[in-house]
């Protein structure tokens, strides 16, 4: 999202609604070494962010805690006395913890909206992601031009309420789940998967095709590591049928 950001603010995409693109990861030398390539500004804190009193600000973090801890440190440097500024939450991250942001950044005067969004890291590259924006109709409006720059595959506005862009993408990714995609990582799967039952349970929907997928998530991870990608249910699924992992059945 970021490199689709910067090149469109290159090529004057963006006139008028943005000048310049900062950049920060809690890695600082992954922030330093994407400003150094494309041509962007890195910064070493989110008090940084703040002080440099952007219109709008982007969040994509791994977990809610998280994105949590950014927005509070985000909110805790902002000063006022300048256009009221847009703080985007791009993370997969449960209903309740956006209605909470959305009100943490609302008592701060800050415009919030929630913004998944659907496709792989190589769609994203190439600005071919869905999102899904939900918020205040003032940060929506700011927000959209923006999404121009990545989301190539269509724009789904879900209105004024930011938690309805959250339960949209845990439902998404529960059929995902169900198909299983290469290249999301078991940590991250069972955060997503954990947030998927719990919407299920607190609107009294079964979903045991995403139960199944958890427990078959956690047994992978005790037995072969954190390290695979949600691809790893396979091999569940084999350690209960009493097979060995990664072993090719002779052909009948």
């Amino acid at each position: 999202m970021a490199v689709r950001l910067q090149a469109h603010l290159k090529s004057g995409q963006l006139a008028g609604l943005a000048d310049r693109l900062l950049v920060w990861n809690r890695t600082a030398s992954v922030a330093e070494t994407f400003a150094a390539h494309h041509g962007c500004q890195a910064v070493k804190s989110v008090a940084d962010v703040a002080a440099a009193k952007p219109s709008v600000v982007f969040s994509m973090l791994a977990n809610d805690t998280a994105a949590d801890a950014v927005l509070s440190d985000y909110l805790a440097g902002c000063s006022g006395g300048s256009e009221q500024a847009v703080f985007v939450n791009c993370a997969t991250v449960l209903p309740a913890t956006v209605t909470r942001q959305a009100a943490q950044a609302h008592k701060a005067g800050v415009l919030y909206a929630n913004c998944p969004v659907f496709g792989r890291p190589d769609a994203a590259a190439g600005g071919m992601l869905v999102a899904v924006p939900a918020g205040a109709p003032a940060a929506r409006e700011r927000l959209a031009p923006l999404l121009q720059a990545f989301s190539g595959r269509g724009v789904w506005d879900l209105g004024d309420d930011p938690a309805a862009s959250a339960a949209l993408k845990l439902i998404g990714n529960s059929w995902i789940v169900s198909q299983i995609e290469t290249g999301f990582g078991v940590d991250l799967a069972l955060k997503d998967v954990g947030h998927m039952r719990t919407l299920a349970q607190q609107s009294c929907c079964p979903a045991p095709l995403v139960d199944q997928a958890f427990n078959h998530l956690l047994s992978a991870k005790a037995r072969h590591g954190a390290e695979l990608d949600w691809g790893a249910i396979y091999l569940a699924v084999r350690d209960a049928a009493g097979l060995p992992p990664n072993t090719k059945q002779p052909s009948a």
